[in-house]
């Protein structure tokens, strides 16, 4: 089992490189790095979790904190807002100005998830008795109207006794798809009436990463056994790949699907899949992958080394090096990196050289 190690949240920009906070994890856990970073969706700043303070980084270089106490937080998709968990509270901020609002609250044991979607976001969570997991929609009302609804109160979209995983949804529709201990559902987050898509799927340990498609047709999935695909009307399985995935992504436009694991990074279209490398190898060091914000193509980390990918043609630039990285992301200002090292005080216990250390499940 291996030891503690030292993760590094730090960000190059023309200026030179800068370590925003470090924190320790457990050997072998999987990291989302979408719990700790986010970049605006049109690059314009870089938000991250320090502990449970919500800070802003914009391109000029201007940093400031915008809350304390934050558990979760996520980015508007036109990249001029954050809603952030502060305490139970579903606030809605101008990362430009710290104005917020407050667009609900849950009295909740625990937080599980929040995704933004078609005029507002999904908040779920567990509650402080019993066993229920709620999902909640919480809408951003604009003069007083919400897209589809009378009001901007919040709404509960589904209850459960038994666990919730993931829920998924896309900024172009208020359907979701939602992993559970007892299944995969589907439901609306203004009309309700969550129905079970596929019941014989368990969720308890193996789920790893989830997604939506844009225009909410179908939901795609990766655990411990491969990657795997809903359509979320019918309820159909398919399974794509017989690896567990350590990114997933769909395209803007969502004709694409962009995948990784330790041996290849993959671009699906339709049937036809594009590797990065010629081959399989589970030797190879492909880490994390990301579609890039500032060109066509794909963000993969291999060995240590950030890399672009363009999938037609196949050309590769090496973009960042850096030892122990494992996750990176651009924005406007620079390139986020998320770089490991063993932690000098909590040694391996047991000394493994062919394992590799996980990366973060980029999203």
């Amino acid at each position: 089992m291996l030891g503690r190690s030292i993760f590094t949240l730090r960000v190059t920009t023309a200026r030179g490189a800068r370590d925003l906070m470090t924190w320790p994890v457990a050997g072998g856990a999987r990291l989302p790095s979408q719990g700790i970073y986010r970049v605006a969706p049109g690059g314009e700043r870089l938000a991250w979790l320090d502990g449970r303070v919500l800070r802003v980084l914009d391109a000029d270089g201007r940093e400031r904190k915008l809350a304390e106490h934050v558990s979760m937080f996520r980015f508007a998709p036109d990249g001029k807002q954050l809603v952030f968990l502060e305490r139970g509270a579903v606030v809605l901020a101008d990362p430009a100005t710290g104005a917020r609002r407050t667009l609900g609250s849950i009295d909740a044991q625990f937080f599980i998830w929040m995704e933004w979607i078609r005029g507002g976001v999904v908040v779920a969570a567990r509650e402080k008795t019993g066993e229920a997991r709620t999902i909640t929609y919480f809408p951003v009302a604009v003069d007083g109207a919400v897209d589809g609804a009378a009001d901007a109160k919040p709404r509960l979209v589904a209850r459960h006794d038994f666990h919730i995983h993931r829920v998924t949804g896309t900024p172009s529709s208020t359907r979701l798809v939602w992993f559970t201990a007892h299944g995969i559902f589907g439901g609306d987050a203004l009309a309700g009436e969550p129905r079970l898509l596929d019941g014989s799927y368990n969720f308890d340990r193996y789920l790893l990463n989830a997604e939506l498609a844009p225009d909410a047709s179908e939901a795609v999935w990766t655990d411990d056994f491969g990657l795997h695909r809903i359509d979320a009307t019918s309820g159909r399985v398919a399974t794509i790949a017989r690896a567990p995935m350590q990114s997933l992504w769909y395209s803007a436009d969502g004709r694409e699907l962009a995948y990784a694991d330790q041996s290849n990074a993959f671009v699906r279209r339709g049937d036809r899949v594009t590797r990065m490398l010629a081959h399989t190898d589970w030797g190879a060091g492909v880490g994390t992958a990301r579609y890039r914000r500032d060109a066509p193509g794909l963000l993969v980390i291999r060995n240590g080394e950030a890399l672009a990918w363009n999938p037609d043609g196949g050309a590769r630039e090496r973009l960042a090096r850096a030892t122990g990285v494992v996750d990176a992301d651009t924005f406007r200002g620079g390139m986020v990196l998320i770089v490991a090292r063993p932690d000098p005080k909590d040694p391996p216990r047991i000394e493994d050289r062919g394992l590799p250390l996980l990366p973060p499940l980029a999203q």
